[in-house]
């Protein structure tokens, strides 16, 4: 039963560390905090808890029920569900996808977030390595 809860407690947690590191990037640059950094914040944990619900909980489960959670898995699974919200944000929003460069830096801004938010949820939930 600990081992329920915790991964609950993981699926909660583990998308709070995207704010999380904007808090930090903030924190540790010369921007000044705004009115509108609660806004960024509030925003930026709805579309991270929105992602993870959406793709990251599903493959989750899944990889449970078939006795497959392991870290290697969480990473390879986020790498792919970075892009892939990218992708469905954009069509959702009737948005053109492009290739330009912004483009393939918010590629890996999203893969590395995603990365951040699986590793997050494996320490948490203690899945193991292998």
């Amino acid at each position: 039963m600990k081992e329920l809860s915790r991964f609950w407690l993981a699926a909660a947690l583990a998308p709070l560390s995207v704010p999380a590191w904007y808090v930090l990037r903030i924190l540790f640059s010369d921007s000044i905090f705004g009115n509108s950094f609660l806004g960024y914040v509030a925003a930026i944990s709805a579309v991270s808890y929105v992602g993870f619900l959406a793709i990251g909980l599903p493959f989750v489960l899944i990889l449970r029920f078939k006795g497959k959670l392991t870290f290697a898995a969480l990473l390879v699974g986020s790498v792919l569900a970075g892009p892939l919200f990218l992708v469905l944000m954009q069509v959702l929003s009737g948005e053109r996808v492009t290739s330009s460069g912004p483009y393939i830096q918010i590629v890996i801004s999203l893969t590395v977030l995603s990365a951040t938010v699986a590793i997050v949820f494996g320490m948490i939930a203690r899945v193991k390595m292998r």
